[in-house]
């Protein structure tokens, strides 16, 4: 994965689901696409610039060696506030959590 202000890279695949992280329990093995994952984030524009985690998106990783992963972005200020100020907080801090398969198995539990 490669983080570069709102983009996210991935070296292998990944597609953007709407479905709750917890119950997601297998990865579907068609529908990725190469390079960048799609929009995760709602940004809200002026007047407070805030750019937030859309509620209910869960990203999947299909990986060079075909494995998978699903992760969700949390946050994208430093600290992870609980209430983030688009003007005052500092950006591009990533927190998120994942679960990776490394047997190579469409089950993410």
């Amino acid at each position: 994965l490669a983080f570069r202000s709102t983009t996210i890279k991935v070296n292998g695949s990944a597609q953007i689901v709407s479905a709750n992280f917890d119950t997601l329990k297998t990865a579907p093995t068609s529908g990725y696409a190469a390079g960048s994952v799609g929009t995760w984030y709602d940004y809200a524009g002026e007047p407070t610039h805030l750019i937030s985690p859309q509620l209910g998106k869960v990203i999947l990783i299909k990986t060079v060696d075909n494995k998978y992963a699903k992760i969700q972005v949390l946050n994208y200020y430093q600290g992870a506030p609980a209430i983030p100020n688009g003007l005052t907080d500092t950006p591009r801090y990533y927190t998120f959590r994942f679960v990776l398969q490394p047997d190579g198995t469409t089950s993410l539990q």
